[in-house]
């Protein structure tokens, strides 16, 4: 009777680890598919005035746009809606809230109309970094691109007048998937 007592326990034991092991396997399986990161990088990297007209020439204390053209990476995956990458703006510039929204939507590029990712700006004291989340547009889709457009006023402290400036824009900072792209533009200022 012992014995059968004995195995009886055993058994139960067993039960309990199994089910304990499967439902954290479970559990992995399901983190693993949420929301990600996404490779991104900058393809296109231009300046526009408010006109949103490319331009070589901004005036130092016009508010101007990043007007930025971007492509995931994503050879052989696929995207899911509320994967995201971030934008981060040099700390050369301050994000212009007065001529942007800090939320606002991204249309693909087919001209259907159709909403593919949502983006929300994060202003710093200088420099600003936008996370741009994809939609359920992106579900099953993959080297997905578009474009953003950036408000922005220059750090007068920080970038000299008369001159050609450069800027850089990095897509996902201090992560392993980090990408960068520089851009020039003559910064106009009185004429001394």
């Amino acid at each position: 009777m012992k014995k059968r007592n004995y195995f009886a326990v055993i058994f139960i034991i067993f039960l309990m680890t199994l089910t304990a092991l499967i439902s954290w396997t479970k559990t992995n399986v399901i983190a693993d598919n949420g929301p990600k990161q996404v490779d991104a990088a900058i393809t296109n990297f231009r300046f526009m005035n408010l006109s949103r007209t490319n331009v070589g020439d901004i005036y130092y204390t016009d508010n101007f746009y990043f007007n930025l053209d971007w492509a995931t990476n994503n050879t052989g995956a696929t995207l899911k809606a509320g994967d995201y990458f971030t934008i981060d703006l040099p700390d050369t510039v301050m994000f212009s809230a007065d001529s942007s929204p800090v939320d606002f939507d991204l249309y693909d590029q087919d001209g259907s109309g159709a909403v593919i990712a949502r983006a929300h700006i994060t202003p710093g004291t200088t420099g600003a970094t936008a996370k741009v989340v994809f939609t359920d547009w992106v579900d099953n889709r993959y080297n997905v691109n578009g474009n953003i457009q950036l408000s922005a006023r220059f750090d007068l402290t920080r970038v000299p007048i008369n001159q050609s400036s450069s800027f850089t824009i990095t897509v996902n900072a201090g992560q392993p998937n980090t990408s960068s792209s520089t851009g020039s533009v003559n910064v106009d200022g009185p004429q001394i």
